[in-house]
């Protein structure tokens, strides 16, 4: 049985490093960046297939443990085409990004089934040639006159009976003005200038305006708010560390950013919602199972 969870863990292709209950500790996959610390010896026997899931579930459960971080520029992608054999085409605006995600790609042997460009949303491929179109965190920077033209975009890249999954931080308000305390004009200037939070009912709206047909919401304010907890902490945890690589005025941003940002969340004054969409065929049905026993599958 001890070696079972080790092989299980190899199949996921991830930079990760085992710790187990009993002090030993092996390394599976090149570079680890991230430990699991296995606290429950009855995990080992719970693992019968390969399941990011079933990892999951045991953090949250208090089973296991994780240590360290893992940068993911192209991780989406790299992600689909591993675990699920398809066919990626992404876009970025950011040469830095491209350039990093490709070296991934390549080292992974994913390169004939992950090409990315640096390609603006605009000039996204309008034939309808996708089964499935993913947008995270992207449409908080395009602004709110540009979202009909952003959501008429994902409705021609995508194929009648296809998934739009539209993943990004929302407004408290319905009219997407910022909140106060002076929190979106230090964003604004320090973090993500221009940048303009949609509440939920403006992005779906201009979705169902497009021709897309909202299927499913889930907001995960409370876990972004956990999340930014973590990075905070994380962050403080290595301020000397990462005083060496940025200035001293970034650092600071930053530290203010993510503790106000988490604490902002947990208030309810941001939000974060995944919107699933379908582009529905011309006689107006969907192909899309009568339970929504599928969306976490």
């Amino acid at each position: 049985m001890l070696t079972q969870l080790p092989t299980v863990l190899q199949n996921l292709h991830l930079p990760l490093r085992l710790k187990l209950w009993d002090g030993h500790e092996m390394d599976l996959g090149p570079a680890p960046s991230v430990t699991i610390v296995v606290k429950d010896p009855q995990l080992v026997a719970d693992f019968s297939h390969p399941s990011l899931g079933l990892l999951g579930s045991a953090f949250v459960e208090g089973r296991l443990e994780l240590e360290g971080s893992i940068s993911e520029w192209g991780g989406l992608a790299r992600f689909a085409a591993r675990e699920y054999g398809v066919n990626v085409f992404g876009i970025t605006l950011s040469q830095q990004q491209l350039a990093l995600a490709r070296e991934r790609i390549l080292a992974e042997g994913l390169q004939d089934r992950v090409d990315l460009q640096l390609l603006d949303y605009r000039d996204l491929p309008q034939d309808a040639r996708f089964d499935k179109v993913v947008s995270v965190g992207m449409f908080e920077h395009v602004g709110h006159a540009n979202l009909p033209l952003y959501a008429r975009c994902l409705f021609g890249a995508v194929k009648e009976g296809g998934l739009v999954m539209n993943h990004g931080i929302t407004a408290l308000h319905t009219d997407g003005r910022p909140v106060g305390r002076g929190a979106g004009e230090f964003i604004d200037r320090y973090v993500f200038p221009n940048g303009e939070l949609p509440h939920l009912a403006m992005i779906s709206a201009h979705l169902s305006d497009a021709g897309l047909e909202v299927v499913d919401v889930e907001s995960l304010r409370p876990h972004y708010a956990k999340t930014l907890e973590h990075w905070s902490a994380r962050l403080e945890s290595r301020l000397d560390e990462a005083a060496r690589i940025v200035p001293e005025q970034t650092l600071r941003i930053w530290r203010l950013y993510l503790a106000g940002c988490a604490y902002g969340f947990a208030k309810g004054w941001i939000n974060l919602h995944q919107i699933l969409a379908v582009k529905p065929f011309a006689d107006g049905s969907t192909g899309l199972p009568l339970t929504r026993e599928d969306v976490y599958r």
